[in-house]
């Protein structure tokens, strides 16, 4: 966690493994946030995961009161866990701002939700979120956005997983964001996608594949400013 007024980064865990024994307790906890009234007084940025494992706990990644949290890399990192509530939370509020937080290569197993996206007030700011190349299995909830922006799902893997509602959920609030190259095998529910508003708009969605749930995408944003093609049920 950054200190109040300063500057922690520029650092890279290579091969690590992190823990958490009992539910509500965190493998990993990044956030800035500040006690200085300028804005973006403290900044959490180029922090680094590299090959590591997150065993039980969830991963936070936040910014609040004027913190500024970017350039957080996990790349090739796995989150393994037993009936665990969530893998991932990135949260955004109170005049944060969170820039390139990028997830890639992974692997989620064990969780009752995987990602959860959030942007609580208009102040914040946030862009270039990225998870691509990402397998999940076995997750009720994998994916879910809401209040966000500048986001990109790209060439992920849902396998095993039983969603009462969607695998990526994109709730209201949501603009700039493209989904693309992601396929679905061996799961249960109606969705692949699940996109509804109000004040949705602006967004790409195309080229991902539905074998065995209901259909590949809901899409309730009406008359906006979007592209979905080429999604295939097979």
């Amino acid at each position: 966690m950054a200190g109040s007024g300063k500057f922690t980064g520029d650092i890279t865990f290579n091969d690590c493994q992190f823990q958490s024994q009992a539910d509500g307790h965190y493998a990993a906890y990044l956030n800035s946030y500040s006690t200085v009234g300028a804005q973006y007084a403290t900044q959490l940025r180029g922090i680094r995961f590299n090959h590591c494992v997150f065993y039980g706990g969830q991963t936070f990644v936040a910014c609040s009161t004027n913190g500024q949290t970017a350039d957080i890399w996990f790349n090739n990192c796995a989150w393994d866990a037993n009936n665990r509530p969530i893998a991932i939370v990135v949260d955004v509020n109170q005049n944060g701002q969170m820039n390139k937080i990028m997830f890639s290569d992974f692997y989620i197993v064990g969780y009752d939700r995987g990602f959860i996206f959030s942007k609580n007030t208009t102040e914040s700011q946030v862009a270039n979120v990225k998870i691509q190349s990402g397998m999940i299995g076995g997750v009720q909830q994998p994916i879910y956005f809401v209040g966000m922006s500048g986001f990109d799902v790209q060439n992920c893997t849902f396998d095993g997983c039983i969603s009462p509602y969607a695998l990526i959920n994109i709730d209201q609030d949501c603009q700039r964001f493209k989904i693309s190259d992601n396929m679905e095998a061996n799961s249960n529910g109606s969705y692949i996608i699940s996109i509804i508003g109000p004040n949705t708009n602006k967004f790409s969605c195309s080229n991902n594949v539905c074998y065995d749930m209901g259909s590949v995408i809901r899409d309730m944003t009406g008359s906006v400013s979007k592209q979905v093609n080429n999604n295939s049920k097979l």
